[in-house]
């Protein structure tokens, strides 16, 4: 009875709320599009499939032109942090054969895109509130039913919390950054219990499987940033030892 309950109250507050122009999830993108930087930074001379399947992901992503919008100033922001080749970012949509409409570059002005206002009819409204409150219902009937776990991390955020230290990594730089160190310290608060340090092992092992890193780099990463974190960052390691 609860979870009905919960169910309709979220498609309640759903339709109740004014629509936003621009829906999308910057660090669901950038993720998605992480395994695209071994080509776009020219380590390797074609896009691998799960680049092409992230770029798959950037076009449903992105059905309306506000939606383009946020996630080109997005994909700005993020490719700022690595070399890239703007000739091979302006190649990937081809090389991947996914016309997304949304442009990988340091320097393009994602402003300038003519503004869209979405229109929302009554028969869309009602398919959304109807599926997310299923949605809702499901998802809280299994959080009932699910046995509470030892480790509680969030695996997209350590991951995006180490996505700036790709570039030292990858020998793109000599030490790393600011930001790298920084996310060091997220990845370290983040998991204060062995078992969220196990758990942080396998997404951090998972998230860097498709990334040519250099391992003794990421053996010194703790030190260079003067941070023990106690979470390895391996692709041979095994994380349940």
């Amino acid at each position: 009875m609860k979870v009905i309950v919960v169910a309709i109250v979220v498609g309640l507050a759903i339709m109740m709320m004014e629509p936003t122009q621009a829906t999308i999830d910057c660090e669901k993108l950038k993720l998605a599009l992480s395994p695209c930087l071994q080509y776009l930074t020219g380590i390797t001379t074609d896009p691998s499939p799960a680049c092409c399947n992230g770029m798959e992901t950037l076009k449903s992503s992105t059905p309306t032109q506000d939606d383009r919008r946020a996630a080109c100033q997005c994909l700005k922001d993020a490719a700022a942090q690595f070399p890239i080749r703007e000739d091979r970012a302006k190649a990937l949509p081809q090389s991947c054969g996914v016309e997304v409409g949304v442009p990988i570059s340091k320097d393009i002005k994602c402003s300038e895109r003519q503004k869209h206002i979405t229109i929302y009819t009554y028969q869309n409204i009602i398919i959304k509130v109807v599926a997310v409150a299923i949605v809702a219902g499901l998802a809280i009937m299994m959080m009932c039913m699910m046995e509470p776990t030892q480790a509680k991390i969030d695996c997209l955020n350590l991951k995006l919390a180490l996505y700036p230290c790709l570039e030292y990594l990858t020998d793109f730089a000599e030490k790393p950054c600011h930001d790298c160190c920084k996310g060091m310290k997220t990845i370290k608060s983040s998991t204060p219990t062995r078992d969220d340090r196990r758990a942080a092992c396998q997404c951090l092992k998972e998230g860097i499987a498709r990334i040519p890193i250099i391992e003794d780099r990421a053996k010194a990463l703790p030190q260079k940033c003067s941070v023990e974190v106690g979470v390895p960052i391996s692709k041979d390691i095994n994380c349940n030892e």
